[in-house]
């Protein structure tokens, strides 16, 4: 029978491994939950050597040393913990971002971001690194911009990630110019088409349309315009929809 080895650097941070069936695990306990909790996987995979098995519980004890421990990242089972990182940051974010903009995000997470990790199911938040991201961008067979909104999407859940202490420092991600973005000129209409144009609209949905064409604001703010927003001959653009 192998013999329990056991590793102690201070009061809160105790664990264990055994050998059991041909295969390892790490016992650990947690106060938060006032129980021992047996650990069979590492990165997802079945451990079958003590010495995967001395680094899971080395890197355990790394993260209380640095404050980012938590259990649920390695009890998780399936895939790694950076799935459930993103369906949670999915459902807690819908307060904080306006509604088209979570829509957006949403697609991009559920279509994009978490097929890819769901995928590499071996990758933690640590891991991923700007080699990792970049082989995520060059995945996407989509048009240069969308590639940068996800990727800018991605970055926005690596931000949260940090603060939330699940990763030590914030991955570099790939350069604008490496999504060879080609900024397209506007066409504009000529001015007596812009006018024929305007004229085809009812006479009283008119001025908002003539307001946009003279103001080049967005239609989202010349939409929140109230009557407050007008005083001597200026309009102040203070809110949008």
């Amino acid at each position: 029978m192998t013999p329990n080895l056991k590793y102690q650097y201070n009061e809160c941070m105790t664990g264990s491994i055994s050998a059991y069936k041909g295969s390892w695990y790490v016992q650990w306990y947690d106060k938060r939950i006032q129980r021992g909790v047996k650990i069979y996987r590492y990165k997802g995979e079945k451990i079958y050597h003590e010495k995967t098995a001395q680094k899971l519980l080395a890197v355990m004890q790394s993260d209380v040393e640095n404050n980012t421990f938590y259990l649920e990242k390695y009890t998780q089972k399936g895939f790694s913990e950076v799935v459930p990182f993103l369906e949670k940051w999915v459902v807690n974010s819908k307060q904080s971002l306006t509604p088209s903009t979570y829509k957006g995000y949403k697609g991009y997470v559920n279509n994009y971001i978490k097929p890819y990790f769901i995928k590499y199911n071996q990758l933690t938040l640590q891991d991923i690194q700007l080699d990792i991201l970049e082989d995520f961008k060059n995945s996407l067979d989509l048009a240069p911009k969308t590639k940068w909104n996800i990727m800018n999407c991605f970055h926005v859940i690596m931000d949260k990630a940090k603060r939330s202490r699940r990763i030590n420092h914030m991955p570099s991600f790939p350069k604008k110019k490496d999504y060879q973005l080609i900024q397209k000129p506007i066409h504009w209409l000529p001015e007596v088409r812009q006018l024929h144009v305007l004229e085809q609209i009812p006479k009283h949905h008119q001025p908002i349309f003539y307001f946009l064409k003279y103001h080049l604001r967005r239609p989202a703010e010349a939409c929140a315009l109230q009557k407050e927003d007008y005083s001597e001959g200026v309009f102040t653009i203070s809110r949008s929809i």
